[in-house]
Formats: C-alpha cells, structure tokens, sequence
C-alpha cells in the first residue's frame, strides 16, 4: 500500500485533454505545471490565448523540479519569467487574478471592468470555494452511523444532498438573468472556478442516489432558478476549453469512489484510528476555535491578544487538554493565558463570572492552564507559541496561578470522586453495596470497560476512554453535543 491512498490515481492526463496537452509542450515564458484534476488555470490559459508550456506532474508523487519551484509542492503553479528571473506563484484563484491584470488585452475579460461589479463577482466565486465545494465533499462522502437504520440514513442522505442543492440554488440566483454565463454573455472568472466541480457532478448519480435537480416543468417555485441553472450548465458543457481540458470519465472513478466510501487520502490513518478505537481511544475531540472568537468578540479582546490566543488554541492540540475539556473551557484558558503572558489581563476573562453561562467551572480552566504552561515549560521549541517568549516568563506566569491553586484548594486534576474509596475485592466496600460516585459521571469522564474510574498516570488524566458500546457511545455524543449547542459569530484573524 502507498503512504498516501490517493498516490496511485491515474497519473496523466487522457483523452481530449491528452490531445491538447500533447500541443503545449514547447518552451513558453509561463510555465504551468499541474496535472489533469487541475483544471482552472488551464481553462483560463486556454480562454485567453495566452501562451504557455504544460508541465504535467502527478501532485501525489512530487518530482524534484516542482518542489524547486515550490517547496509546498502544490499545484497547480505558474513559473513566470520576469526582468528579475523566474518566479512561482500557485493557489488557483490567485493564479486567475494574475492572468487576468498580467494579459489585460487578452480577451475574454475573466472580471468585469465596473468596480463593484469585480469586487461582486469576487464574492461569488468566494462562495464557490467556501460554500459550494464544501458542500460537495459533505454529501459525497455522507456516510450513515454503523448502526442507523434505513429512515436515519435516508433522511441523512436527503440533508447532505439538501444542503448542496441550496448552495447551487443561491449561486445560481446571483447569475445573470441572460447569461448564458454567470456574467452575461462571456465566460468569466465564476464561471471557470465553479465548472470542474460542475462537469464532475455524475458522481452523484453514481454514488449517492443522484442529485436529484428537479427536471423541466417540475422545480416548482424554483423552476426559473433551475432553469437558469440548466442553461448555465449546457454553455459551459458544451463550451470548447472545457471539452478539450477534460480527461476521461473512467479515470476520475476511482478517486471520487475513495471520496464516496471516505477512504480518501489515508488508509493508513484509517487503520490506526482503527487500532485507537478497539483499544478505547476516544476521538470526540473539542474544537475551541469558534468560540475562542465569539468570547473575544463578546469581550472586545484586543486583536493582538486575540492573535496569541488562536495560537495557543493550536498548541493545546499538543496536549490532552481537547480530550478532556469543552470547548468553552478551552476557549477561556486560552484568552486568559494570552492575557497574562502579554501582560494585559482580561478582567472579565480571569474572574470567570460568565463561566456557568459557557457550562464550565474554574477548576477546569485552571486544570487546562496548567496543562498548556507544562507544554510550554518542558517543550517549548516544539510549540507555535513557546519560541517567541524566554522560557522563564511561563515560569513567571505559573506563579499566581500556582498560589491561586492552593489558596482556593484547586486539584492540578479533576477527578470524578473527592475522596478515596475503601473498597473489598469484587468491587464491594466493607457494607456489602456498591459505594456511590460523589457526583455525577460525566459523559467526557472516562471509565475503564468495568465502569470503574481508574486513577491514571500523572498528566494523563480524561485522556483515554474505554467505549466499549457503540449505541451508548452515540447516545453520549448527542447528549454531549448538547451541552456545548451555543450561537456562533465568525470573524478573521490576522496572523
């Protein structure tokens, strides 16, 4: 078995695709390499006439001459010779922009010369590559629950296949009313961005029952926008560039079949997280992220303290503070740990008064706090944060947290009893009955399979859970999910 499952696709392109790349081997100032998944760049270079030399690699297996020009080894990537020698640029849609200001008299235009205009369609073709191909991926690769039965995974099957329909409905809504193109009568910039996912949507009717787009005469209140869609769809089917970029159907098979099956891109990581799981490694893992922003917008974090915090949020990623903390829980550590190496405490932060509204307590902050500074401490040149402080300021942080801990007899870690118990063999203490937990088991608590709480290792503690069934298994993933069900505001991050 190759190191990556997708290392052994078709590695060339065929067909109609080999026949025009087979003409575009002579030396040209702008080479683009790429392979035949990659279409984008090559219809744009194609559309405008602009000369170019093909390169065709296999992105799976990087040859040494593209990693030269890019060491990310991503492709598609443009060398483009200029009076200071030749330069890489890569990322599709970048690669787009640049064609279009670098060939302005290159017909057709790929964007549209109005000011608003651009910067509109520049929204769309952004949903395209945040919305659409999401979406995409989501249904292609739906996959039921082991033990759901047929209602559940039709309905699941029916909201994946939902999902992406409503995304084509909303792009298509924003086309021109004419078109036939998502401009008006040229092909442009969205039109090249959406049509590879577009011309590849017969996977669906391989794999997942179909998409499903209403036929003519039957979309209902939706019958213009499906109409448009239509009429989209055959201009840019029918549409030369297109043609003559695109490869054989028989080859794209068998990747979109991994995709569907999810079994794409690791089927060694696919085993291992086989081999976790049999030993009861629990994968249900917290994403703070999200909510690290939503606190920061609630508390008007300042940018610089927030930039450190999204940081840290993926140095706990190197403990086991995820395995064993909500999100909320994590998201607090990480802003008061940000405020204090910076020096710029966050009142409301560190007094922990909204923690009850988040569904976490101060112990738990504490715990996760001691957690990332022991990272920091012990393996600071391995952190994306650790570098850029002198080892002795986590040091310094620790100490009022240290004397916080032992003031208020805070417990490095939580437990699930307060206190030991005096247990007999057979797991009977001295009265004959079972003795009782002093709280609630939690669903994050781990439990050995027996359902005894084992005291672990120093700095292991809620890492490992023994699941040995898996309906109760789902059964506390909703419940857990649950807990954490809180309305979230996204804004970026400047790194």
């Amino acid at each position: 078995m190759s190191a990556h499952s997708d290392a052994d696709f078709y590695p060339e392109a065929s067909g109609a695709a080999r026949r025009l790349l087979s003409q575009r081997r002579a030396e040209q100032p702008i080479k683009l390499y790429a392979g035949w998944f990659f279409q984008r760049v090559w219809l744009a270079l194609e559309e405008k006439q602009i000369p170019y030399e093909y390169i065709e690699v296999n992105p799976y297996s990087k040859p040494d001459h593209l990693l030269a020009a890019n060491p990310r080894g991503l492709v598609p990537i443009l060398l483009c010779s200029s009076q200071n020698g030749t330069k890489a640029l890569y990322e599709s849609t970048v690669l787009l922009e640049y064609l279009e200001d670098a060939y302005p008299d290159n017909r057709p235009k790929l964007l549209p010369s109005d000011p608003y205009e651009r910067a509109r369609a520049r929204i769309w073709i952004h949903y395209v590559t945040t919305k659409i191909i999401p979406s995409f991926h989501r249904f292609l690769q739906y996959q039921p629950t082991g033990h759901a039965n047929d209602a559940d995974i039709n309905a699941g099957l029916d909201k994946a296949r939902r999902e992406f329909l409503d995304c084509l409905k909303t792009w298509t809504k924003e086309m021109h009313s004419e078109g036939p193109f998502f401009l008006g009568s040229d092909i442009g910039m969205p039109d090249l961005v959406m049509a590879p996912w577009a011309i590849r949507l017969w996977v669906f009717d391989e794999f997942k029952c179909g998409l499903r787009i209403p036929t003519e005469g039957n979309g209902g209140s939706d019958e213009e926008v499906w109409n448009r869609w239509r009429k989209w769809m055959t201009a840019i089917e029918t549409r030369k560039s297109v043609e003559q970029t695109t490869s054989e159907r028989e080859h794209c098979y068998p990747i979109y079949k991994r995709y569907a099956d999810n079994t794409a891109q690791s089927e060694l990581a696919k085993a291992t997280r086989l081999m976790l799981e049999s030993s009861g490694f629990d994968f249900r893992t917290r994403h703070p992220h999200k909510t690290l922003f939503k606190l920061a917008r609630q508390y008007e974090v300042p940018r610089e303290t927030l930039n450190l915090a999204y940081r840290i949020s993926q140095d706990l990623y190197r403990t086991y503070a995820p395995l064993k903390q909500a999100t909320s829980t994590l998201a607090f550590a990480c802003l008061e740990l940000a405020g204090r190496l910076m020096d710029q405490r966050i009142e409301v932060v560190d007094s922990g008064k909204d923690y009850a509204q988040w569904e976490t307590r101060r112990n738990q902050v504490m715990e996760t706090l001691f957690d990332v500074l022991e990272l920091y401490t012990h393996h600071r040149s391995a952190t994306t944060v650790g570098p850029h402080f002198p080892a002795d300021r986590f040091l310094t942080v620790r100490i009022p947290l240290n004397q916080e801990a032992s003031a208020n007899q805070i417990p490095r870690f939580e437990f699930w009893t307060e206190r030991p118990r005096n247990k007999a063999p057979n797991a009977q203490n001295f009265g004959g009955k079972p003795e009782p937990p002093t709280r609630l088991l939690h669903p994050l608590t781990p439990v050995a399979a027996s359902g005894e709480r084992h005291r672990p290792d120093r700095g292991r503690d809620a890492a490992v859970r023994f699941m040995l069934d898996p309906d109760q298994a789902a059964s506390e993933k909703r419940q857990v999910e649950e807990y954490f069900k809180v309305e979230i505001e996204e804004y970026e991050v400047e790194e």
